[in-house]
């Protein structure tokens, strides 16, 4: 799902390192620079320390309708994509709730 024009996202959200497994908002503008001066994905990738496959797959996931590359609209879908919820299978499925909560009940240790 991507991140529509004009969708709402906390800036505090956007702007917060996450992780530093996921690419952050300096990183994808210094792609988008690397990547305009002519250097080579496996080229970003040795500059940024990151895998090539990473940069691959941020360039191919986020690239605009034109094929360029925009950093701040590629962040902030990248934060959507983040805050999608998602309920627990014990939350949707009541038969596998009252199985686990009976097994917790006896005792039974979850392995």
């Amino acid at each position: 799902m991507r991140c529509i024009q004009g969708d709402r996202i906390d800036l505090v959200r956007v702007e917060r390192v996450i992780d530093p497994r996921f690419v952050s908002l300096a990183e994808r503008e210094r792609i988008r620079d690397l990547r305009k001066s002519g250097i080579t994905m496996r080229g970003i990738a040795v500059i940024l320390g990151r895998d090539a496959s990473t940069i691959s797959s941020e360039l191919a996931r986020n690239a605009a309708p034109d094929g360029g590359y925009m950093p701040h609209a590629a962040h902030r879908a990248s934060v959507h994509r983040g805050s999608r919820s998602k309920m627990g299978k014990l939350v949707i499925n009541t038969a596998l709730r009252g199985y686990v909560h009976d097994g917790l009940r006896k005792k039974w240790s979850p392995e």
